[in-house]
């Protein structure tokens, strides 16, 4: 049942995005094959439709936020860029410096710019794992965040500092980067870094994921860690680079 499940999803996937257009001679021919194990299977039918309409609905909340969520991610001085800042060509990294696959990804991504020096990364960070440290009023995220805010020539230098740290952040850790880098009188939670990360957080549940670090690269989004070379092959298909 499962594979006859997943079969009509797939099809379901490309036909909805069509719409009204006409079917592909592979979607037809999927759809007659797809109709005949119906037939030999009617137990299904009931299970299979109802699949197919959350699937359908899945889709489509997750295409309206992405619509109304777009200008938040895309165009938003908030959120901490790599790369070119004036950049036709953007990416999107959901990401959390108390993660570890994000800390991993970090030099993927420093690769990846260097090959591709017109493009620009867009850090939107979630700090689903730590609010706040213990000890002290603030995170990573908010820090970070303060900095490039008000303080951006000494976000790189921290930036790196963060990523750098195993395991998660501390009040200790965070003291120490600050002495390091000179950057103490960021360390506070501002209401305005507060707000930046309160709305990256409903973005993100809003589009249904689920972890960091996710990627969104044109239509296509990436859960999880991934090497610089497979980035490159869905920049190659998805922004023509």
């Amino acid at each position: 049942m499962k594979s006859f499940t997943l079969s009509l999803l797939a099809l379901a996937l490309s036909t909805s995005v069509a719409q009204a257009q006409q079917l592909t001679p592979t979607q037809d021919q999927a759809l007659q094959e797809l109709n005949t194990l119906l037939k030999e299977h009617p137990q299904i039918i009931e299970s299979v439709n109802a699949s197919l309409k959350n699937y359908v609905e899945a889709q489509r909340a997750q295409l309206e936020a992405r619509t109304a969520h777009h200008d938040w991610l895309y165009n938003n001085p908030a959120h901490p860029v790599l790369g070119d800042p004036n950049a036709e060509h953007k990416i999107v990294v959901f990401t959390d410096y108390n993660c570890p696959y994000c800390k991993k990804l970090d030099p993927e991504l420093t690769e990846l710019l260097e090959d591709y020096p017109n493009l620009q990364v867009v850090n939107v960070f979630v700090p689903i794992r730590q609010e706040k440290v213990s000890g002290l009023d603030t995170s990573s995220a908010l820090y970070a965040i303060n900095l490039w805010q008000q303080k951006p020539e000494h976000f790189m230098s921290v930036h790196a500092l963060l990523t750098a740290k195993s395991g998660m952040h501390t009040a200790k850790s965070l003291q120490q980067i600050a002495r390091k880098t000179k950057t103490q009188d960021y360390l506070m939670a501002q209401p305005s870094s507060e707000d930046v990360v309160q709305q990256n957080v409903e973005a993100f549940r809003a589009l249904g994921y689920r972890g960091t670090p996710t990627i969104m690269i044109g239509n296509q989004v990436i859960p999880g860690f991934v090497k610089a070379g497979q980035l490159k092959d869905v920049i190659a298909q998805e922004l023509r680079l």
